[in-house]
This record gives structure tokens, sequence and C-alpha cells, in this order.
């Protein structure tokens, strides 16, 4: 490292740049308040730091004394969970063009490996993406906190010289890029020793690789635009420099990548830049049965029973989140087959089924009101979704995939409010709906549901309720936040059906909740007759419609062409 850049770097850790004073190999700096005082030397071309009489490499000494990047891999340690039931997913690597001008994938029997040799090769003169993907539920966010912890136990040992930095950007999409990643470092990692523009030249030395978990959901909700100028801009700064894995689902690589990463590449002309992608496989036998028998569950016999039900590939079976539930419930549940048979039924619905199951569960074995006698249920199974609903819309609405204690708690408390419960009911409700078995605790006094696919079902339920009673605010207010994402639209519309009863007036909003801008072909029987509508609805026809309608629902329904 020679004198400039070591003067550049150290800029970017300071509070100001006139707090950097070097004269006749003097240095005076002032960061976070410190006033840090050491001498500069040449020793064989390379500039060395001596501070208090101990003579240190120059990039040694901003990596430890200034970035103080030991204390960062016991942050990791300590404010990311370990999974003491964590299974090696396996893969395929679809490598660099010059290795691969065929684009043919490599299988890969474990990825832990090959990703950490891919990270490990930091190439000079080239910034290094490497995409991590799967279908949504498959382990991304599992295997990236396992990755980030093996690596700081690796460091602390001085077995590597670089930590992986897990950065969620799921569910944030209308923040800043730069306060996403320093509010990680400061908020859950309790890491508040970097700036920016610090944190992005320890990337460009190699010894900080960021791990942007749910990246796609930024192009998916942001209109795409804001991400990719944030991801270029990320890129121009690295200046063909460092490496950066990039988690996203399967989805947003093989079907968007032309359309969306086409101006990624267009924003980072003039440098040097090189993708590798690693794609993750669905669980197979041997790793459900692996991961059941971490949980003392006879999985032979039980990936045997739901495999004779809806077969060997079902995502029951092959998806890590509902794998992960189903061997809990059935860890739980003392009888097993009365679980299994709680779950049959159409084939395309069984994730309803699946957490119909397990609120059911909640409802009567674990929310009871022992305050009285007989012993009773605190919340009915219907009050249980309604309530989850409640929480799934005001994240959607607050544009934010977990909610602060105090505003989890008025979700709560307004919806007892509405339904005029007891003090004492209220207060229960309170505890309890912390420690509900779909609802986890962050790292930062805020609550969130377990897995994406949950908040996005119970979403669906909450806009089904709102179409079904004629809610045309609540209508209006979350179709315009964003595109309604994953499978939200689905779930809305069989909501809607059900509760309403109405087929004839819902028919005509089935298309707009299942997807803005596709054409949906929808059967209707009844009296005596059939018809077929055949409809094509944008998002912008929703929101014209909407303004149009002036509160009334009726004259909503009927802006739309059968």
């Amino acid at each position: 490292m020679d004198f400039h850049e070591f003067r550049s770097i150290l800029t970017s850790f300071a509070d100001k740049p006139a707090h950097v004073d070097v004269d006749r190999g003097r240095l005076i700096v002032e960061i976070r308040d410190e006033i840090i005082e050491a001498n500069l030397r040449l020793r064989g071309g390379d500039l060395r730091v001596e501070e208090d009489g101990v003579e240190h490499p120059a990039s040694g000494w901003i990596i430890n004394r200034v970035a103080r990047l030991p204390i960062l891999a016991d942050r990791i340690l300590t404010q990311i969970a370990d999974e003491p039931h964590f299974i090696e997913p396996a893969g395929s690597l679809l490598d660099r063009l010059e290795k691969s001008p065929e684009e043919k994938e490599i299988p890969l029997e474990a990825v832990e490996p090959k990703i950490l040799e891919m990270l490990d090769q930091r190439p000079a003169g080239m910034t290094t993406g490497l995409y991590v993907t799967s279908d949504a539920g498959e382990g991304k966010t599992t295997l990236i906190h396992h990755l980030a912890r093996h690596q700081a136990c690796r460091y602390k040992r001085k077995e590597t010289d670089w930590l992986l930095v897990p950065i969620a950007l799921g569910g944030r999409p209308f923040l800043r890029f730069d306060d996403v990643i320093i509010g990680t470092l400061v908020s859950r990692l309790r890491f508040p020793f970097l700036y920016y523009e610090a944190f992005v030249r320890l990337v460009r030395m190699g010894v900080l690789v960021p791990a942007l978990d749910g990246f796609e959901e930024m192009f998916v909700e942001g209109q795409a635009g804001d991400a990719v100028s944030s991801l270029g801009n990320l890129m121009r700064m690295l200046d063909s420099q460092g490496t950066v894995l990039i988690a996203a689902r399967s989805a947003y690589f093989e079907y968007q990548r032309l359309q969306v990463q086409a101006p990624l590449f267009d924003s980072i002309q003039g440098r040097q830049a090189d993708f590798v992608r690693i794609k993750l496989s669905s669980w197979d036998r041997n790793r459900f049965v692996e991961y059941a028998a971490k949980h003392h569950v006879d999985g032979k016999t039980l990936f045997d029973q739901v495999a004779a039900r809806y077969g060997n590939s079902h995502p029951l079976l092959t998806r890590a989140v509902l794998v992960k539930r189903l061997i809990q419930s059935a860890a739980d549940s003392a009888d097993r087959t009365a679980l299994i048979g709680s779950l049959d039924g159409d084939r395309n619905r069984y994730f309803e089924r699946f957490v119909k199951t397990i609120i059911e569960r909640e409802a009567r074995e674990k929310w009871i009101d022992r305050s009285g006698e007989p012993a009773r249920p605190l919340l009915s199974i219907l009050q249980h979704h309604e309530l989850l609903a409640d929480i799934a819309l005001e994240m959607w609405v607050s544009e934010t995939a977990a909610l602060k204690s105090d505003v989890f708690d008025y979700v709560v408390d307004l919806y007892a409010e509405h339904r005029m419960m007891e003090p004492h009911v209220t207060r229960q409700i309170s505890r309890r709906i912390r420690q509900h078995a779909l609802i986890v605790a962050t790292d930062y006094d805020s609550f969130r549901f377990d897995h994406e696919e949950f908040y996005h079902y119970f979403l669906g339920e909450a806009i089904a309720r709102m179409v079904a009673r004629a809610d045309t605010g609540g209508v209006r207010h979350a179709f315009r936040v964003a595109r309604l994402p994953g499978f939200v639209p689905d779930v809305a519309a069989r909501g809607a059906r059900r509760e309403s009863g109405d087929w004839p007036t819902l028919i005509q909003v089935l298309p707009l909740l299942r997807d803005h801008g596709v054409v949906n072909e929808v059967d209707y029987r009844g009296a005596g007759r059939q018809m077929r509508y055949r409809l094509g609805v944008s998002l912008d026809d929703v929101q014209r419609a909407i303004e149009s309608a002036d509160g009334s629902f009726e004259k909503f329904l009927g802006g739309f062409p059968a």
C-alpha cells in the first residue's frame, strides 16, 4: 500500500477530510472523536505505521486499529443466531463465460465449499459478483447466515483474512441502498464504526464481502430503476475491485435477467466485472430424513406418508421452510396420521391447508385462557387469521417487513378494541402473539413473520376481506403501495370469493387480483347458463378505476369490461 492510497482510505473513515493531517512522517487523525497519533515509515517499499512504539503494515493497521474488523467478527457471531440443525444444500454452478462458454451447469453435491472458494478467489483488477439463487423458502438466508458465522470463526482463528457481512434487503425496497447497509451494521450487528464510503473501501481491499440477501424484491417492489442504479453505483464505487454476493430468487435471475440486468451492465461500463451463479437445489429424501433425525422424528416414515398423498417432489417435502414447519408440527403432534390427514385435499392449495394446520394447533392447544372455569381458547381460528392479516397489512402499508414492538402492540390493541375484548384477554393476546408459531423477533426490537411466504399469505387474506366488505379506501391504499408480491393475488382472489359469495360481482375483480396486466380466462356457471369472461387489467387500469369511482365500490367494480 502506497502513501496516497493509505491517505485516501483513512480519509473515508475520518469524520471530515480535514481531520487527517500528515506532515513530515507524522500522522494525526480524528476518527469518531478519538485522536490517533502515529508515525509513518517506508520499509522495503511498503508503508508502515508506528503507534505506541509498535510498528504495523499500513493495511493491517487500518483493518485492525481503524476498521476494527476483529470486533465485527465477534458481532457477527453474537448477533446472528446459529442454526443448530443446518443441512448442507446441493446445487449447480454456472461459471464465468470464459470458463463455461456453453453455459453448462456443473452439479454440486455441496454448495458451501464452492461458494467459499469462489468468494476467496478475489481476482485483481475485477469486481466479482456471485449470484446465489433458488426458489422462495429453499434456504438462501439460512445458508448466508451459516457462511457468515463460519467465516467469522475462521477469521478469529486467523485462518482467513475476510468476512462475509449479511445485508438483508427483503422488505426494505423504499430505503436508500447505503442506508440499508449501514443500518444493518449499526442496528443489527451493533457495529457503529463504519461510514458507507469506508465500508466500500474495505470491500475494495477484499477484507469484506457484502451478501445482499433478497435483492430481487428491490427490483419487483422498487420499480427496478432504483435498485439497478444502487447496485450500479456500488459497482462503480468498487472500481473493478472486490467481491459481492447477491442472493436472489431463481425467477428473477432466469426470467428478468435480460430486462432488468441489462441496465445494470450498462451502468457499470468502463469497469471490469464478472458474474457467476450457484443455484440451490430443492431438498431430496436424504436431506429430509437428515433434518428430521435432528428433531428426533422418524423422517423415513413421515416422508413416505406425505409422498404417498402428494408425490416425492411436493414442496412440503422439498422446500426447506415448509419441511421445517412440517417436522416441527410432527414433533409436537401426538397423532401424526391426523396431522397428515389435515393436509389432504386440493394439491394446489397445500400451503393454505398447511397454514391452517399450524393455526389450529395454536388456537386449540396453546392460546388458552385459563383465567376462568372452564378454560377456553383466547381466539377462534378465524380470529387468528384476522389478527395475522391485520399485522401483515400494517407491514405492507408501512413498507417494511418487520414492525417495531410499539407498532406491533398497537395493531394488536386496535384489533382487540374493535372486537370489544376484555382487558385481561387483550393483555394475554399481546403477550402470546410475540411467541406465535408464525411470528419471530428480530435483533432490533421488531417482529416479523417467520418467512415471507407466511407474510404474503396473510397479506392476501387482508386484501380479500377488504374486497369482500367493499372497503374502497383500503383497496385504494393497498394497491397504491406497490405491485402485489409473490402469490398474494391468488390468495386474495380465493379469499374474496370465499368471504363474499357474490360470484357475478367478484368475477370482475379476480383478474386484477391475480395478475396486473395478464389476460385471464374465468369460467362462471350460474343461473342455468355458462358465461366466459376474458379480461385484461393493468395496474394503471385499477388505479384509474379507483380514482373515478368516487367512493362507490359498485362503480369501481363496473369499471372493467366483460
